[in-house]
């Protein structure tokens, strides 16, 4: 039993060992991989102290910059104080308030950052000696290397992030309280807060030591220097109030030595750039390029033609040439877009920039513009007058040119813009013809001169022709009737129907606006047998002839109404008749009017006997004669069938006037029955 036991044990044992065995590499990379820890990445820095650091900062410079005001007023300094007077009382009366003029007191508000930030620039550099083995082997320098060779990199990436800050917050303190301008000294805080994150972990490290903390490259230890070293030399030059503003020295000087650090490195080392700060770098060396490439090409344009430099060397020298108060990279930037901008257009379009125009008027016509570039004219657009479809170039002396263009041909080397721009204009012109065409073709085909007509509507519309010829025939026969003086009532046409009523079945197939037409054509011929009936009848009484002649002549200048009318009978021949060409309409007006009425000299012509009368009606009647009467007829009736006057009463309504006479009106729906009433009388009289 013990022997079993004790085989076991072995066999155990030694599975173990083999598993040990097995698992040993393993094991081993495992290990190493816990200790290395993991590539910083974007998600890192957000959760990470600095992210923390740039919220706070964010909020401490806003609440600052909007609240740290200097008062309106200049407080005075307090008097000498008393003997009864405290120390402390003393001691605070003579403090405050301060005097931020005084550089004393600006370099003692100033003191503790530029302890932090000298201290930062301290280790960065001995760091930087050590990374590139330029420490010098002193002995008084020993303890120095060796303090800073064991301090960790990651807490000196945090101390020198917090020296920034202070120094930052210190610096808006200030300005607030002496009311400059809160943004005078600009600084990437995000930027420089990423970068201090990145190369603050191990695996970024270039150079290890051995059981000493790992650093990373003299390349990035230098790109971190120089931001730190700006700020520094700002804030110390912040201690003498008229050095505060005195910004574009400093940034310059590092700004150049930034630049010829990167193409440095680019060029002629080994190593790589960090890739943090290869884009600034590379695009303030295209910036510069370009601005000196202008400001080289326009000064050897003046020495070669002019002999001297005569002309400032960009347009407006005093806007685009930086000052002392402002960064060297915005003054960088503000010089290469004019440097850009330069052209070699002469005159107007190099001195002056472009000028707003307001759009015209749409009363006012679009005047004309030539457009002209160092070589001659370059285009010319006509003058135009209206607007949409109604638009048309001027020529000739209408072309009223008052606009001038300066323009370029720098594009020329590349593209002939003159003929691109006529080639525009011919494809505009041919694609409006196109549609112009493509319109009057769709129009004539949708003409009714061009639809077929169908079978069907051809048996359709063939009774409905038939009985309009058929009531034209009627028509025609109701006019022969009346030429030849034959006797004509409307009683005949009381049993009337058409023929085509009882002879076509086709008729009852039609819709019901043919059924209008007929009824309407019916009333029609009634109506018209009925005026020709009125015209053939024969009065025996001369009111007619009394009427016309006593409208030719009377020469009065108010109208002739029919009370003067009735007056003017009764005068010239009293007795039983003229009680009968008085009707109602008399006797009304003769009750209800007062007899105001005063005979005036002219009538008293009229007075005499009724021979007169006789003797003018004669005359009429032979001149009436002389007239084509029939000719006057058939005019007549066409006139009447194109009015078509309603089915309405015929007689006039007499108004009152203001003048106590009464005139002819009619009804306002009623239109028609006006003519209709002119042309009844007119036919009576030229009948009689």
């Amino acid at each position: 039993m013990t022997a079993n036991s004790s085989s076991l044990s072995r066999l155990i044992a030694r599975i173990r060992k083999l598993n040990d065995w097995l698992d040993g590499p393993h094991r081993t990379q495992q290990q190493q991989q816990s200790i290395i820890p993991p590539f910083p990445g974007p998600w890192g820095f957000l959760t990470s102290g600095y992210m923390l650091g740039l919220i706070v900062m964010a909020v401490l410079m806003h609440r600052i910059q909007n609240i740290v005001v200097p008062p309106r007023h200049r407080a005075r300094r307090f008097p000498r104080p008393q003997s009864r007077h405290t120390f402390e009382q003393f001691a605070y009366r003579a403090i405050f308030p301060l005097d931020f003029s005084s550089s004393l007191v600006r370099l003692v508000l100033r003191l503790p950052t530029l302890y932090f930030l000298s201290k930062s620039l301290l280790l960065w550099f001995t760091t930087l000696a050590q990374a590139a083995h330029k420490f010098p082997s002193s002995d008084r320098l020993l303890s120095l290397a060796s303090w800073v060779a064991r301090y960790d990199t990651a807490a000196l990436c945090w101390f020198t992030f917090c020296a920034v800050c202070g120094a930052l917050c210190v610096e808006a303190l200030a300005r607030g309280l002496e009311g400059a301008n809160s943004n005078a000294s600009p600084f990437n805080l995000f930027g420089y807060a990423f970068l201090l994150h990145i190369y603050s972990s191990p695996i970024t490290h270039g150079t290890k030591l051995q059981d000493l903390p790992s650093r990373p490259d003299k390349h990035v230890v230098f790109t971190i220097i120089l931001p730190l070293l700006q700020l520094a030399i700002v804030h110390c030059l912040g201690i003498k109030k008229s050095w505060s503003n005195h910004r574009l020295i400093p940034s310059a000087f590092v700004s150049i030595i930034a630049l010829i650090h990167f193409h440095w490195v680019l060029w002629f080392s080994d190593t790589t750039y960090p890739l943090l700060n290869y884009m600034p770098c590379l695009f303030e060396s295209i910036l510069l390029f370009v601005t000196f490439l202008a400001i080289f090409l326009t000064a050897f344009t003046q020495i070669v033609a002019e002999g001297t430099v005569s002309r400032p060397l960009f347009g407006h020298h005093a806007v685009l040439l930086p000052r002392l108060d402002e960064d060297f990279s915005i003054a960088l930037l503000r010089m290469g877009t004019a440097s850009l901008e330069t052209s070699s257009v002469a005159g107007l379009g190099n001195e002056v920039s472009d000028v707003a125009v307001m759009p015209p008027v749409r009363d006012q016509t679009e005047v004309g513009t030539v457009a002209l570039s160092r070589f001659g004219v370059d285009s010319i657009s006509h003058s135009l007058d209206g607007y949409g479809r109604n638009r048309r170039a001027k020529k000739g002396f209408a072309n009223e040119i008052k606009n001038v263009k300066a323009t370029s041909n720098d594009g020329d080397l590349w593209l002939d813009l003159a003929w691109f721009r006529e080639f525009v204009k011919f494809t505009v012109g041919v694609a409006r013809f196109f549609k112009q065409l493509y319109t009057l073709s769709r129009d004539f085909l949708r003409s009714p001169r061009m639809r077929p007509q169908s079978f069907s509507n051809t048996q359709d519309t063939a009774p409905l022709d038939d009985y309009l010829q058929g009531e034209r025939v009627d028509g025609q026969d109701v006019y022969d009737r009346f030429i030849r003086g034959e006797q004509l009532s409307d009683d005949e046409y009381d049993e009337y129907e058409p023929t085509s009523r009882s002879c076509s079945s086709s008729v009852e197939s039609l819709s019901s606006i043919s059924d209008n037409v007929e009824s309407n054509a019916y009333d029609d011929q009634i109506e018209t047998v009925s005026l020709y009936a009125d015209l053939s009848s024969v009065i025996a009484t001369s009111t007619s002839a009394s009427h016309l002649l006593a409208h030719l002549a009377d020469h009065s200048p108010s109208p002739l109404t029919r009370r003067r009318f009735g007056q003017l009978v009764s005068r010239s021949s009293p007795g039983p008749q003229c009680q009968d060409i008085k009707d109602g309409w008399t006797d009304v007006m003769h009750a209800r009017r007062p007899n105001t009425v005063v005979s005036r000299p002219e009538d008293a012509p009229m007075k005499q006997e009724g021979t007169v009368s006789y003797v003018l009606w004669n005359r009429v009647r032979l001149f009436a004669g002389r007239v084509d009467v029939l000719r006057f007829a058939m005019i007549a009736e066409k006139i009447w069938r194109l009015v078509r006057p309603c089915q309405n009463t015929r007689v006039p309504v007499v108004e009152q006037t203001s003048k106590d006479t009464p005139r002819y009106t009619f009804p306002r729906a009623q239109a028609h029955n006006r003519v209709k009433f002119m042309l009844y009388f007119v036919f009576r009289y030229w009948k009689q």
